[in-house]
């Protein structure tokens, strides 16, 4: 963005708010006096975002009448109705074929005047030197009636008398040369205030921009017992605009508040319909709409709480911008007093960059405004400082197996008591010795830290401390059973012992964190250490002194069970499952009883089934025979000799005892099944019974 012109009075930039989402919010102020226009002028692809929420304001006493800009157009739809057109070669030949019939005042050579119409142009030939050459020369009807033919050459100059004709040309030539500037586009504002003094002009608007990144350097003391850190936290901010930004005030925004690209620069045409005109005017009935009656009810939606957040979000707007992001909860950090020097040196030395910003919590927004004007020259960055401060933090190693399998990581446990939220970006840690001089200790990632939030920071990899895992499996014995479905379900342990051996090869002591991995449908049992829990990890805490030793066991378990079906057990061996769970002290007298009587029954069960599946078996040989029988009869001759008429009837005979035993087995059959349905059920009875006596109902 830039403007457009240095005689127009010029807009300057104030303020600037950067978002995380790729858009700045500009207020630009300057001082008018009377009517007047003001230019700025963008890049083409920077309009639709200027047009979507460019907002002027005239402060004291004046107006804004309106606003023009360059029209994004193709310049031979711009120019399609316009009375000139001007080759690329031979520009006044072409220039007066657009001006037949025009009136035009012809200034020539020797101070003559001619003024007349302009008839058009006609070639003549002369002689030089025995060769021809043609030259144009306009034919003109003067004010006398007479028609006058005059050389190019002697035509010092042309004037219309066509005031609409002198302003299309003038349009013309503007559109021609502003084509040129394919990037450039010029908004100009109409300022209305005759008779008033001098007055501010204030303008705002949103643009794509690079999004501002932060970037952190902390510095640890030499005293691993000292749980602070100097925190000095810098934001990176580009200016990419045309404008030089002197002195203004910035803030820079986190969050991502909603924002889109819409195309409103570009003309949109519609194809319409072509609808004919009628012939001839018809009087016909017409449709007449009824009226609405006033006085009917309707039910409003309420907005509730939205409509106190949205007033509040007015109300905590205070003196931001016009048309910037709504605030709410408007908060300033108090100033805390410099932090005493931990030693000389480094420390002393960065703590004289101090960080001039106040913070404001809006809700789903959060924003940095520093307090001093900054300079920032176009096209350039600049460091700007967001906190100086020390923080609470601690020394520590963390071990973790996926990130290391051997070594922890070195770590910073802070806290965010910098009085501000802090957004995340790179954090080079430094240490300073006992001289007060600084190394570099490593590099991290802070995250995005709410106020007094707690994170660790791994920047390090400690070498000198060094942890072997030894990981064993086991199953226990079963130690209680459950009764459900007709089975028996006998539990038992899956055990897991993970063994953890720490050497500290170094002189220090350390804090050690051990982050043990959880494992679903797993518990701790018979740990000596107590964890805290994070999502995914066990963690335990370990001190060690210079040049120790030690190891830690992680007992973890899972109950898992194997099952037996009740209705497959005979007698003995059901009997058997409740003497072994009476010796373990598994089962109440209760469920002891009806297992015995479930034994019991199924005992006389079982026995029915075996002389049931005894009859069933001589009922399919009986069905077998007969068939045999059949089909021997079946193929004996329809006049059989002797011998053949003894063999049949000895079959018939046969066939004949093997109906009446079928009967027999019949009858028996429905007996024993009825006695094997009555059992099933005092079975069935019994095991609910016992799982209802296995869940204390």
């Amino acid at each position: 963005m830039t403007d457009a012109t240095s005689s127009s009075p010029v807009l300057k930039v104030q303020e600037v708010t950067l978002f995380k989402h790729g858009v700045s919010f500009f207020t630009l102020k300057g001082k008018v006096k009377g009517s007047t226009t003001i230019s700025l002028e963008f890049k083409k692809n920077e309009m639709n975002d200027v047009l979507k929420s460019l907002l002027v304001l005239d402060m004291n006493g004046g107006y804004v009448s309106s606003i023009a800009y360059d029209a994004d157009q193709d310049i031979g739809k711009i120019l399609e109705n316009v009375a000139v057109d001007l080759a690329s070669k031979g520009s006044f030949t072409s220039l007066v074929e657009n001006f037949k019939g025009a009136s035009a005042q012809l200034d020539l050579n020797g101070n003559v005047v001619i003024t007349g119409r302009v008839m058009g142009i006609q070639d003549y030939t002369s002689l030089v030197e025995q060769r021809e050459f043609t030259r144009p020369s306009l034919v003109i009807l003067d004010t006398s009636g007479n028609i006058v033919q005059v050389k190019f050459s002697d035509i010092k100059g042309l004037k219309l008398s066509d005031p609409k004709l002198q302003g299309d040309l003038d349009f013309y030539l503007d559109t021609i040369i502003a084509g040129k500037k394919t990037d450039a586009k010029r908004i100009f504002i109409h300022c209305e205030g005759e008779g008033v003094a001098e007055r501010e002009i204030q303008a705002s608007y949103i643009l794509e921009s690079p999004v501002w990144k932060t970037s952190y350097r902390m510095l640890m003391p030499d005293d691993p017992k000292e749980e602070k850190s100097f925190l000095s936290g810098w934001c990176l901010v580009e200016n990419t605009t045309e404008q030089d930004w002197d002195d203004i005030n910035i803030a820079m925004v986190a969050g991502m508040p909603v924002s889109f690209v819409c195309p409103i620069y570009p003309p949109t045409y519609i194809t319409r319909p072509v609808v004919q005109p009628p012939k001839a005017a018809q009087i016909g009935p017409a449709a007449i709409e009824d009226t609405v009656d006033k006085e009917m009810e309707f039910d409003e939606v309420e907005a509730g709480e939205m409509k106190k957040k949205e007033s509040g979000r007015r109300a905590g707007f205070g003196g931001g911008a016009p048309g910037a992001p709504p605030m709410s909860r408007a908060m300033t950090a108090p100033r805390a007093a410099a932090p005493a020097p931990m030693k000389a040196g480094i420390k002393q030395v960065m703590e004289q960059t101090k960080a001039q910003v106040s913070t404001k919590d809006m809700g789903e927004l959060f924003e940095y405004r520093i307090s001093k004007p900054v300079t920032i020259k176009r096209k350039q960055s600049a460091l700007v400082p967001i906190v100086s401060q020390n923080i609470k933090a601690k020394r520590l190693l963390l071990y973790e197996e996926g990130q290391h399998p051997k070594n922890p990581m070195a770590c910073l446990e802070i806290t965010n008591t910098a009085g501000v939220t802090l957004e995340q970006g790179p954090v080079t840690i430094l240490s300073q010795d006992a001289q007060g001089n600084g190394n570099l200790a490593g590099e991290a990632m802070l995250p995005f830290l709410n106020q007094e939030e707690t994170r660790i920071l791994s920047y390090a990899l400690e070498q000198g401390v060094v942890v072997d895992k030894e990981t064993e499996s086991s199953s226990a014995s079963v130690h209680r059973v459950k009764f459900g479905g007709g089975y028996s379900y006998e539990y038992y342990f899956q055990n897991r012992s993970t063994t953890y051996k720490v050497q500290n090869k170094t002189e220090k002591e350390h804090v050690l964190y051990i982050d043990h991995p959880k494992t679903a449908g797993y518990e701790l049992y018979e740990t000596k250490l107590t964890p805290k829990d994070t999502p995914n990890h066990h963690r335990f805490t370990i001190d060690l002194t210079s040049k120790q030793n030690v190891k830690t066991v992680v007992n973890e378990r899972y109950e898992t069970y194997s099952s037996y079906y009740l209705w497959d057990m005979n007698k003995k061996t059901l009997l058997e499952y409740v003497r072994r769970y009476l010796e373990k002290k598994w089962i109440k007298p209760d469920e002891e009883s009806l297992l015995n009587q479930i034994a019991e029954i199924l005992e006389k069960l079982n026995d029915v089934k075996q002389v049931l599946s005894k009859r069933q078996t001589e009922l399919n040989e009986i069905f077998q025979e007969q068939d045999r029988l059949r089909r021997n009869l079946g193929s004996m001759s329809k006049t059989p000799s002797r011998s053949e008429s003894e063999l049949r009837e000895k079959y018939v005979t046969k066939l004949d005892g093997q109906e009446t035993r079928l009967e027999e087995i019949r009858a028996e059959i429905k007996v024993l099944q009825a006695q094997s349905d009555e059992l099933s059920s005092q079975v069935s009875k019994l095991m609910n019974n016992l799982e209802n006596v296995a869940k204390g109902a």
